[in-house]
């Protein structure tokens, strides 16, 4: 279905196991572009009733009674450094000031966030993330002490408003379930987060850092986070990466936007 709100149309696609389509390079010598991401502004949705339920939910835009609790780690006991957690705590830090409250490094554990989750109505998390294709629902945030499962978020409830998911896979449903959507994003989702931005495969870390400049460059409104405009933030930002080189879809493809 589509959504006419703005100069772009807004498909709304059920599922998210795909990328959304790249354009070919013949594309960027034509007067007229031609490719969707040139034409609409996309957003997924893990079902029509999650759809339902979050346009029903009253937007928050302008609430005053939360922030954003930022999730990072920039290394992680076992796995690889994360210099992007150090460069999205900056920006999220410089766009949201006070507002902003952080669980970072080794204060990143798994019982701090589920105790803090439902406090904020925006999080943002910046760490490494995998997803196992053949058993979806055991895909995991990799925080300081361990593991933080989509079960876990699955049993939250929250009146959230955005949630980032700054890792590899975190909108990665499974080869096995075509027509379930079981991921990491879809479980904030559910849990009560009206707009949520995840990644439906590997990201290059500066790739995932110029997502997070422009988001919150284009969110933030006086140290406020505006996310009813967070599907075209997200556009803008993929179109300006894809302009970059426009050779390696890899590059700006994995970032989608689920919500209404």
């Amino acid at each position: 279905m589509a959504v006419g709100n703005g100069r772009r149309p807004r498909p709304q696609r059920t599922g998210h196991r795909r990328a959304p389509a790249a354009g070919s390079a013949a594309a960027a010598d034509l007067e007229v572009p031609r490719t969707v991401l040139d034409r609409a502004v996309s957003s997924y949705t893990p079902t029509l009733g999650a759809l339902a339920a979050a346009r029903r939910a009253q937007a928050r835009s302008c609430r005053r009674d939360g922030g954003l609790l930022f999730v990072g780690l920039p290394e992680t006991p076992g796995g690889d450094l994360l210099a992007s957690a150090s460069r999205d705590r900056d920006v999220v830090t410089r766009s949201l000031g006070a507002h902003c409250r952080d669980l970072y490094g080794k204060e990143a554990t798994v019982a701090a966030v589920r105790s803090r989750l439902g406090s904020f109505p925006w999080v943002h998390f910046s760490c490494h993330g995998e997803q196992n294709l053949t058993d979806p629902s055991t895909g995991f945030l990799e925080l300081w002490d361990g593991r933080l499962t989509l079960a876990d978020l699955s049993a939250e409830r929250v009146d959230g408003e955005f949630a980032f998911l700054a890792a590899c896979r975190t909108a990665t449903g499974g080869s096995m379930l075509p027509n379930e959507a079981i991921s990491l994003a879809a479980a904030l989702h559910f849990a009560g987060y009206r707009h949520v931005v995840a990644a439906l495969s590997p990201v290059y870390e500066n790739a995932a850092a110029h997502v997070t400049e422009e988001l919150y460059r284009d969110l933030a409104v006086q140290a406020q986070l505006a996310p009813a405009g967070a599907a075209r933030a997200l556009h803008a930002a993929a179109r300006a990466l894809r302009d970059t080189d426009r050779t390696s879809p890899s590059w700006w493809t994995p970032f989608i936007h689920i919500g209404p």
